[in-house]
C-alpha cells in the first residue's frame, strides 16, 4: 500500500516513541535510515522551536508585569535570566502595546548616557520613570506639529498687537508731555492771577486809606 508522506512521518514518529529501532521502521515502511533521521530531526526542531516559543511567551509576560510595575530593564533582565537585548527588545514591545511606540524609536536614534539624562526628568524620588509625567510629554511632544501651526498663524497678529501697543506708548508720552505743558501753563496763569488780585487789593486799601 502506497502512503502519503505525511502519513510516512506520523508513523515514523509514533514508532520511534514506541522505541522501535531504525531497522524495524525501514522494514515496516520500506525506507532508508537516512529519510527516518531526517523526519527525527525536523520533528526535533519542531519541538524545541515550539518550546522556545513558550519560554518566550512565559518570559515576554512576566516581564510586561514587571514593566507595569515600573521595575527597570536591569531588574527584569537579572530577574528573568535574560540577556539586555532581549529584556530590551521586549520593553520596546511593551512601550508600542502601550501605545508609546514612537518613544521607543526615538530612543534607539541616543546613546545610553543620552537616555539616562533623558529618563533623569521623568525619574521620581524612587527613581522610578513617573508614567504621568512621561505621558504629558509625549503628549505635548504629539501635539508640537499642531502648535507650530497655530504659532505662526498667532505671530504676525502678535506682532500687529506689538506694533499698536508701541504706537500707543509714543502717543501716550505724547499726550503725557502736553499734560505736563497745560499743568504748567495752568500753574503759571494761576501765579499771575493771585499776583494781580493781590496788587488790585493793595491799590484798593491804598484808595481806603486816602478817603479815611
Amino acid at each position: 500500500m502506497i502512503i502519503s508522506s505525511k502519513e510516512k512521518e506520523k508513523r515514523v514518529l509514533e514508532w520511534l516513541d514506541q522505541n522501535k529501532s531504525y531497522r524495524e521502521i525501514q522494514d515496516l515502511l520500506h525506507i532508508s535510515s537516512r529519510d527516518i533521521s531526517f523526519i527525527a530531526k525536523k520533528a526535533k526542531a519542531r519541538k524545541d522551536k515550539e518550546k522556545e516559543k513558550k519560554r518566550q511567551t512565559s518570559i515576554t509576560s512576566k516581564a510586561y508585569k514587571l514593566f507595569t510595575k515600573g521595575k527597570s530593564l536591569l531588574y527584569v533582565a537579572t530577574t528573568l535570566g535574560i540577556e539586555a537585548p532581549e529584556a530590551r527588545k521586549i520593553y520596546m514591545d511593551y512601550l508600542d502595546l502601550k501605545g508609546y511606540h514612537h518613544v521607543g524609536e526615538v530612543l534607539q536614534q541616543f546613546d545610553i548616557q543620552t537616555i539616562r539624562n533623558f529618563s533623569k526628568s521623568y525619574m521620581g524620588n524612587d527613581n522610578i520613570i513617573d508614567e504621568k509625567k512621561l505621558i504629558e510629554a509625549i503628549k505635548i511632544s504629539a501635539s508640537l506639529p499642531k502648535i507650530k501651526q497655530e504659532y505662526n498663524i498667532i505671530l504676525p497678529q502678535v506682532q500687529g498687537l506689538q506694533n499698536q501697543r508701541n504706537n500707543y506708548h509714543s502717543q501716550n508720552n505724547l499726550l503725557i508731555s502736553k499734560n505736563l505743558e497745560l499743568q504748567d501753563g495752568l500753574s503759571l496763569a494761576r501765579n499771575r492771577t493771585k499776583e494781580y488780585i493781590t496788587e488790585l487789593l493793595s491799590k484798593k486799601i491804598l484808595i481806603l486809606e486816602h478817603l479815611l
